[in-house]
């Protein structure tokens, strides 16, 4: 997502240069850092399957603003998407390990190797921006946002299924 910011914030937002950019994504990124630790804050009261669920379908619909392109409003939605990514590998990170019990080691292995994603993600988005726009490039990671979101749903239906209910 970080690797498109600075062109995607120029093409949509008039007058700003590469350098005022630049700088919008060092606030980016401090939102991503107050976002993690507001969000651990808050997983103390809100249960984490849903707290990564709302994250995630946030996530999806600001995506959605950035892929529609608005002036000045998408950069304002690119930059927002940055807080609510915060938790996303911790709290994913921890759901994929949790009750594997011996096979906890090669799980975790599993789920790092899988961050190689984040490395051919921005290849196939600058692909998608050379044949089309960066804009729909944004459509990537909103699928992933999708996917996240989906993830997080089994988990917590999972959850409340076995969970014994209060009486």
């Amino acid at each position: 997502m970080g690797a498109f910011f600075i062109n995607y914030v120029t093409e949509h937002w008039a007058q700003m240069s590469s350098q005022q950019a630049a700088y919008l994504l060092s606030v980016a990124m401090l939102s991503f850092m107050f976002g993690r630790f507001f969000s651990t804050w808050l997983m103390g009261r809100v249960n984490a399957q849903r707290l990564l669920l709302i994250y995630a379908l946030i996530n999806v619909a600001l995506c959605a603003v950035v892929v529609l392109g608005f002036e000045g409003v998408s950069v304002v939605a690119l930059v927002a998407t940055f807080f609510f990514m915060s938790i996303m590998f911790p709290t994913l990170f921890a759901m994929g390990v949790k009750n594997l019990g011996p096979h906890t080691k090669r799980g975790s292995s599993f789920m790092i190797m899988a961050i190689v994603g984040g490395a051919l993600l921005p290849y196939v988005m600058g692909l998608v921006a050379d044949h089309s726009s960066t804009a729909v490039a944004y459509l990537l990671p909103m699928g992933c946002f999708v996917i996240v979101a989906a993830y997080a749903r089994a988990a917590l239906k999972k959850s409340d299924c076995c969970t014994p209910q209060k009486q």
